[in-house]
């Protein structure tokens, strides 16, 4: 490629653009990563600030369990009356009363579609396999005592749990009584703490802001001794290409008239040549003249030699005719060819040969059908 001059523009204002967009990138990149930095710090001190409370809340809630503790089997033997009903019921009849799963399921199936009238024991025994009237019936009794016992274990419980919260809300009210010393205490701890980081802090920032105040000051030294090298590297690149432009002009004189010179040689050349070849067609032109001459001369005797046998050839054809006297016969136009003749003893043949029963395709008998 020519290193033109508006090509040379055109690069420059180019790696300038590249320069300035590198350059912004650079501050967006700079600060993305203050922020990030100051982020940083922040979170550091919420986390400092949440791990000291987790430490409070835990040595609360280690002293609170301690006190709450209480063993396994005396909560089992606080169980209500009605759980203990219920439990020793199962463990004497089971959860089916001694039934199987589907006799049981198909029992309740029953039951629940007739919505416990005593009519559904006779569809029962219909249904079920195996079971009289009276094991129906047995059956039916004991789903009725294990629904009660069920649904007075579930009473029991929820007025259990309920007991159990209203405790709980006693005993926190107590402690809440009894921790508040301590909760102030440890207040006071924390506000202590929190002071010191604040104190902390503070001093970091204001190491931080001189920090970057002093390199604010060093970034715009070095742009400005960054605008000035390019200032010079412009007026360099300018004399250069001043230079530059210069000799394209002279080089580009030099070709204007190299090539001045050639047209005029062309033109010579092309005019002896276009001399030249007039003479040459000149003589050619006589020469296809000359030649066509006698190709038609040799045209000319070749019509008149036909013309002289197609003449010939007429008078012989007269003489014969008038020789030969045919007559007519209407009968031989009704008679067969031989070729008729041979086609149809060809056909009779080929009727003889075939065979007199006709065979139709069916289908094959597979193997162990065969015999049946």
């Amino acid at each position: 490629m020519k290193a033109t001059p508006e090509f040379v523009d055109k690069l420059r204002d180019t790696m300038e653009d590249i320069e300035v967009t590198i350059n912004d990138f650079k501050q967006q990149q700079k600060k993305i990563f203050e922020t990030l930095l100051y982020e940083e710090n922040n979170t550091n001190h919420e986390i400092e600030i949440a791990m000291a409370r987790i430490e409070t809340i835990s040595s609360s809630t280690t002293l609170a369990n301690s006190k709450s503790k209480v063993p396994k089997q005396a909560q089992s033997t606080n169980l209500p009356p009605e759980v203990k009903d219920f439990e020793k019921y199962v463990s004497q009849f089971g959860n089916q009363g001694g039934w199987d799963d589907y006799d049981h399921s198909t029992f309740l199936k029953i039951r629940n579609k007739m919505k416990g009238k005593p009519t559904f024991i006779r569809l029962a025994v219909e249904n079920i396999p195996g079971r009289s009237y009276e094991d129906i019936k047995d059956h039916e009794q004991w789903y009725r005592r294990f629904c009660e016992l069920r649904d007075a274990k579930k009473t029991a419980i929820l007025e259990w749990k309920l007991n159990k919260e209203n405790e709980k809300e006693a005993h926190l009210m107590l402690k809440t009584t009894e921790d508040e010393d301590m909760k102030k205490k440890i207040q006071r701890e924390k506000e202590q703490r929190e002071e010191i980081e604040r104190e902390k802090k503070k001093k970091e920032l204001q190491d931080w802001k001189a920090r970057k105040a002093e390199q604010t000051r060093l970034e715009l030294e070095e742009i400005e001794r960054t605008e000035m090298r390019k200032r010079k590297l412009k007026e360099k690149e300018q004399l250069k290409m001043a230079e530059i432009r210069d000799a394209a002009r002279e080089r580009l004189q030099m070709k204007k008239d190299e090539r001045e010179r050639e047209r005029w040689r062309l033109e010579a050349e092309q005019e002896e040549r276009r001399a030249l070849k007039a003479e040459q067609t000149q003589m050619e032109i006589a020469r296809f003249q000359l030649r066509d001459q006698k190709v038609l001369e040799q045209k000319q005797k070749q019509k008149q030699r036909k013309e002289e046998e197609v003449k010939e050839r007429a008078e012989r054809l007269r003489k014969a005719k008038a020789k030969i006297k045919l007559e007519s016969d209407r009968n031989r136009l009704y008679q067969p060819t031989d070729a008729w003749i041979q086609r149809n003893k060809q056909r009779d043949q080929d009727k003889s040969d075939k065979p007199s029963v006709i065979r139709l395709p069916h289908r094959a008998v597979p193997n162990w059908r065969q015999g049946l």
